[in-house]
């Protein structure tokens, strides 16, 4: 740089020269600074514009992934949510199942000592006691159960317990093939609990009960049922699924559970087996993948 000025001090000091020796040379004097400030900018290298475009781009980019960041944040804060609460909870259930034997025991005499106490208290229902039916009066105890009055699913090892629910036209719309309509009634179903897809088989009969729910939805989508699934990748093989439909109460154990694109319509297939599948959105907040979990029907 030093030298560019040199360079631009002697051309100025020769241009003035020349002026100076002009008759005229009261009106044609020039400064050697005004030389300078004239040539100079010749010899400096040039600034590229690219330089400038490289900065918006950055400072588009920046501005783009902060609002991206916000965003997923106020969508997902829910679902994460019950993510860390069922971690802190499995934790804490670890320490209990590997706290000491004498600690166990002190605790299980301090629950004793509270049972026996209520034990001796006095019972309200003996009379009840004796008036129940007993083989002796010729009239045996039916092995029944309660069931939901409205279509339900649970799977007690994730504390998911919420309706079923069978969009309505939805077999018509697959026969007609027409998909708009078929999305916008699963999309609507979906705000009211998990969705049993149509055209698949129903709950133990033989085929593939297929169920999809949400693991996290848009906040702007007002529902309960936004994380439903939100746990489902915590499932472990052998876990209870029970189904609720039509008054009939049926129980399926996982099988299977893997991942799969969001184009894979391979997991919609019937087959021979009374089977059952769960389907989320994989990871939490996004929808690149499919998560597909399998049962097998028990009774």
């Amino acid at each position: 740089m030093a030298q560019i000025h040199i360079q631009a001090s002697k051309l100025a000091y020769l241009a003035d020269r020349k002026f100076l020796a002009l008759p005229e040379e009261n009106f044609y004097r020039l400064d050697i600074s005004a030389h300078e400030k004239l040539i100079l900018p010749w010899f400096l290298p040039k600034k590229r514009k690219s330089t400038v475009h490289v900065k918006s781009f950055a400072h588009f980019g920046l501005v783009s992934l902060t609002i991206f960041t916000l965003l997923f944040a106020m969508t997902n804060a829910q679902a994460y949510t019950k993510i860390i609460l069922s971690d802190i909870n499995a934790a804490q259930q670890a320490q209990i199942n590997e706290m000491p034997i004498q600690h166990l025991a002190l605790l299980s005499e301090e629950i004793s000592s509270k049972d026996s106490k209520h034990l001796q208290q006095p019972n309200k229902l003996k009379a009840l006691e004796k008036a129940a039916i007993t083989p002796e009066n010729g009239i045996l105890p039916l092995n029944l159960w309660l069931t939901e009055p409205d279509d339900r699913i649970s799977i007690p090892s994730l504390n998911i317990d919420v309706p079923l629910v069978k969009p309505q036209l939805g077999l018509d719309s697959l026969k007609s093939q027409d998909w708009n309509a078929l999305e916008e009634q699963i999309r609507s179903s979906l705000q009211k609990g998990v969705v049993y897809y149509p055209g698949t088989a129903e709950p133990g009969t033989r085929g593939n009960f297929f169920v999809t729910g949400h693991s996290s939805n848009f906040f702007w989508e007002l529902s309960k049922y936004n994380t439903v699934f939100a746990l489902l990748p915590k499932i472990q093989n052998g876990a209870d699924i029970y189904i609720t439909y039509d008054q009939n109460r049926y129980h399926y154990k996982v099988s299977s559970k893997t991942e799969v694109k969001p184009d894979d319509v391979s997991i919609l297939r019937q087959g021979n087996d009374f089977k059952m599948t769960l389907m989320t959105c994989t990871p939490v907040g996004t929808s690149l993948k499919r998560l597909v979990v399998g049962a097998d029907l028990v009774n």
